[in-house]
């Protein structure tokens, strides 16, 4: 939507330009023919505006040329950046889909854990072409492996999530979640320091 403003804005700009080149070339043509001293006089008192006039009806040809080459360029420009935010729009939708594909794979009876995996890994492709994708899903990915008791890939995105918000200064958080995961790897004796150290 930004894009089409600008680019509605720059055609706009344009056409004006051209509107003023025109009515320039009006006016270089009425002051060939309209003769007389005072024309003559009124016009010496806008010298800079006629030198304007002027150059502009001289570099008229290059100026409407420069003119068609920035509108082809601000087409194209807005063709490239509505393209790729189509493209990103797109990405986004289909790591919503493989995320509740995912999450809901382990409810099916026939090939679960297949369908989990082929959604991981779109999700997880996804995630590695947008990285802002993690902040949305790595922790509820990690804790649906956790439901599902597979600890090792859990651990993976809960890692990556803490790494992520420990610039939060989120310590007693972090702590809790670690000492989860502790619990989760069946390190109890590690966990319950832990926690222990969290009461104090």
């Amino acid at each position: 939507m930004q894009y089409f403003c600008i680019y509605n804005k720059m055609i706009l700009s344009i056409l004006n330009v051209i509107n003023l080149l025109h009515v320039v070339r009006i006016m270089a043509k009425n002051t060939q023919t309209t003769s007389g001293p005072a024309f003559k006089e009124e016009l010496s008192g806008t010298s800079e505006h006629s030198n304007l006039a002027e150059w502009a009806l001289a570099n008229g040809k290059n100026i409407a040329y420069i003119l068609c080459a920035l509108l082809i360029a601000v087409v194209l420009l807005y063709r490239f950046s509505s393209t790729r935010a189509n493209e990103t729009e797109g990405d986004y939708i289909k790591a919503s889909n493989a995320f509740i594909a995912f999450s809901k794979a382990h409810e099916s009876s026939n090939d679960a854990g297949q369908a989990a995996q082929t959604s991981l890994n779109e999700l997880t492709r996804l995630m590695t072409k947008h990285p802002e994708l993690h902040a949305q899903y790595d922790g509820s990915i990690a804790q649906i492996l956790l439901n599902r008791s597979d600890v090792p890939e859990a651990l993976k995105f809960a890692n990556a999530t803490l790494a992520r918000t420990s610039v939060n200064h989120l310590e007693n958080q972090a702590d809790f979640a670690s000492t989860t995961l502790l619990i989760a790897e069946q390190q109890y004796k590690q966990a319950l320091e832990k926690s222990l150290k969290l009461q104090e």
